[in-house]
């Protein structure tokens, strides 16, 4: 019986029982092997590569001029054909074993298989037998290879210590960071049983490091002394490792002022405070910390009040600009009532009022500020309380609660005063800008102080902006006292005004 198409097979099975004789038998025997060649391609992939398809059957030499394209590194491949039966059936395998031996860890991913195009229903599989490790074998002509015969004799390979990756990535130039070191190929059984120094390598400077765990190594960056970005490794029973890491060491930021310097206990409207300084970096995040702090009257810590909040992370700008965003719950209202808000306006109750913001990058540098909470200021009387368009009125404003301070602002409308002049906690002088808006003719806006030069207070303060007066003539321009005159303005109006006698 000759099987076409069904490649090997196993031999067929008679059953005699129901033959008739002294002699009876039914005898199989296998003349040849059926010989259809397994046919079709495969293809391996490797992190979403693919190499070009692999002929079967295919030689190693073969399979290691396909692989070569897949980002595996270095790699080994041999090959063992062997003819196993299984449930009486004679399957041809060919295995090839393919051992990484350039950079590989634990999680090395498997090669992955597409067989669609492969015949006779073959199945290629996909297996590992063992991380970081081969098998053993022996060949007298570098051809033939031969292993143990109860199994396969396996080799591993030390694994080799590799950093990965570190966090945080910079650090300043002074030294001091704490870092975190992602490794592979240490084990607290490995350190532990080996007297040899742990040390992290910024360069070629060693300093001591600990293995926090399996995967991680702690250590503090040494000082540099100049802006540079050094490769960071470990180094482990005199033994240099693999490394992807880097670390870049940056001067630290100088603050040299923030504003605003101070903010309202209610209300606020700044979107942030501005931080000015140098040597902020882009790749270096600053975050802002803040702290609100309303001492206790009786000098006691335990009775103040302090709320802390979640950390944000500071906008950068440019390398001498950075924005800490703030949010209207950095105010002391949650610390009193939400009816009566006459708290706000009360000095002495607010008195040494602050918030703590402190700047940080990462785990190092560090800047804190002092920024005094003030009373609400208010407008209740202005004089006079009309000027010229053309500006330069000084305007005398009383209220509550001005604060002698070079960030003092007084707004008309949306324009800032030219000058502002502190006289008491009650009194400020403005001087009007010049004011171009709306065309001509009278225009009413509100008056707003602004202890901070940020924060403006609502106010009830109005004042009026008119057109600069032109007088064209008097009439008369000579009489006694008490004389009524008559003034022509340039819009042809006529106002009189009765003159007192002046001495001389």
């Amino acid at each position: 019986c000759t099987f076409p198409g069904l490649g090997n097979v196993g031999d067929l099975v008679p059953n005699s029982d129901d033959l008739v004789g002294d002699i009876g038998i039914v005898a199989v025997e296998t003349i040849s092997q059926g010989s259809d060649p397994l046919e079709g391609k495969f293809k391996l992939s490797f992190n979403g590569i693919s190499t070009h398809p692999i002929s079967l059957p295919s030689s190693a030499l073969e399979l290691t001029q396909k692989i070569s394209v897949l980002p595996i590194g270095d790699f080994t491949i041999s090959v063992e054909t062997a003819l196993d039966s299984n449930y009486q059936h004679f399957q041809v395998e060919n295995s090839f074993l393919i051992t990484f031996t350039g950079f590989v860890n634990d999680e090395q991913p498997l090669l992955s298989i597409d067989a669609s195009w492969v015949s006779n229903g073959a199945t290629i599989l996909v297996e590992r037998v063992r991380s970081l490790c081969c098998r053993v074998a022996l060949s007298l002509n570098g051809v033939d290879y031969f292993s143990r015969n109860n199994g396969a004799l396996i080799f591993a390979y030390d694994k080799k210590i590799a950093a990965v990756s570190i966090a945080p990535q910079f650090g300043s130039i002074e030294g001091g960071t704490g870092v975190n070191l992602t490794v592979i190929g240490l084990s607290h059984s490995t350190v532990e049983s080996d007297s040899s120094t742990l040390y992290c390598m910024f360069g070629e400077v060693e300093v001591i490091g600990v293995l926090a765990d399996d995967m991680t190594v702690s250590c503090v960056a040494p000082a540099y002394g100049i802006e540079a970005t050094v490769v960071v490794g470990i180094k482990f029973n005199g033994k240099l490792s693999e490394s992807r890491a880097s670390f870049g060491f940056v001067p630290e930021p100088i603050i040299d002022f923030i504003s605003p310097e101070s903010l309202p206990s209610i209300d606020i409207s700044t979107v942030s405070i501005d931080v000015h300084g140098s040597n902020f970096d882009s790749r270096v995040p600053v975050f802002c910390h803040f702290q609100r702090i309303l001492p206790s009257k009786d000098d006691s810590m335990q009775n103040r009040r302090v709320a802390n909040e979640e950390p944000v992370k500071a906008i950068y700008l440019n390398n001498s600009l950075v924005q800490c965003p703030v949010q209207s719950w950095l105010t002391l209202q949650d610390f009193f009532s939400l009816q009566n808000q006459d708290w706000a306006k009360n000095a002495t109750l607010l008195e040494g009022a602050i918030l703590e913001m402190s700047l940080t990058t990462e785990q190092d540098w560090i800047h804190s500020h002092t920024i005094p909470y003030l009373p609400s200021e208010t407008v209740i009387s202005l004089f006079p309380r009309c000027a010229p368009r053309s500006g330069g009125t000084k305007i005398r404003v009383t209220g509550e609660n001005f604060a002698e301070r070079d960030s003092l602002a007084c707004r008309f409308g949306s324009m800032n005063a030219e000058l502002v002049r502190f006289i008491s906690s009650k009194e400020i002088e403005c001087t009007t800008p010049q004011f171009n808006h709306f065309g001509s003719g009278a225009h009413v806006v509100e008056v707003q102080i602004a202890n901070n030069g940020a924060d403006f207070s609502s106010s009830t303060g109005f004042f009026e902006f008119y057109d600069h007066l032109i007088i064209e003539d008097a009439n008369p321009l000579f009489g006694e006292a008490q004389t009524v005159i008559g003034i022509s303005l340039d819009d042809n109006a006529m106002k009189t005004k009765a003159l007192e006698k002046q001495p001389g």
